[in-house]
């Protein structure tokens, strides 16, 4: 399946693919905060340096997820669909 700009998709297409990014931005919330969890139990544990470095990289990752978001709902609103 080919990846279509944001203004091709329809309106019902534009939402469901806001749907997509918001779950997508969960969890991404929520793995960098299990990551830091197990970066702060490494440092007091005598853990080693990259497991204390994990959530700068986990965060690298997904630094996009909130720029696509914005996207989405930036072409909803020129439509008026928000």
């Amino acid at each position: 399946m080919e990846q279509r700009s944001l203004p091709e998709l329809t309106e019902q297409e534009l939402q469901q693919e806001l749907k997509k990014r918001k779950q997508s931005q969960i969890f991404a919330a929520l793995f960098v905060g299990f990551s830091i969890g197990v970066a702060v139990w490494a440092a007091t544990h005598k853990g080693s340096f990259f497991v204390t470095l994990l959530p700068f990289l986990v965060a690298y990752v997904f630094r996009k997820t909130p720029n696509e978001l914005k996207e989405i709902k930036k072409e909803m609103e020129s439509r008026k669909i928000l």
